[in-house]
């Protein structure tokens, strides 16, 4: 996972720089499949426009990762700035560009059972 990590934050690093910060980008283990991961991603610029987002990650991820490491991922989840579960992530965490690990534990109503966390950070208020 280290590597699989090392890649995601290099990627975060990219898009970023195209496209603006993200308040969350993580991994959460799924549940529903042995060994498969969930990418949730919150950031302004995908609630913009859903359709090109998913694709613009999708293209990233096969840019910076191997085939091997795409087909650990079950799906991308878009996470809305609105969503209760974003608000319970930034609560209990503040990440930018690292790695903090998620060992069983609630954030809001969800039971993560494993994930990573790259990036966790509140938008800055407009003054």
């Amino acid at each position: 996972m280290k590597t699989l990590i090392k890649k995601l934050r290099e990627m975060e690093r990219e898009i970023e720089a195209e496209k603006g910060p993200f308040r969350l980008l993580a991994l959460f283990l799924d549940d529903s499949f042995a060994n498969s991961w969930d990418l949730a991603a919150s950031a302004r610029w995908l609630e913009e426009d859903y359709e090109n987002a998913y694709r613009y990650l999708s293209e990233k991820l096969k840019k910076h990762l191997t085939k091997a490491e795409r087909r650990l991922f079950t799906r991308i989840a878009v996470v809305e700035k609105s969503s209760p579960f974003l608000e319970a992530v930034q609560d209990d965490y503040e990440v930018e560009n690292g790695c903090a690990d998620v060992i069983h534990q609630y954030l809001g109503n969800a039971l993560i059972e494993r994930g990573y966390i790259i990036t966790s950070r509140r938008e800055a208020v407009a003054a």
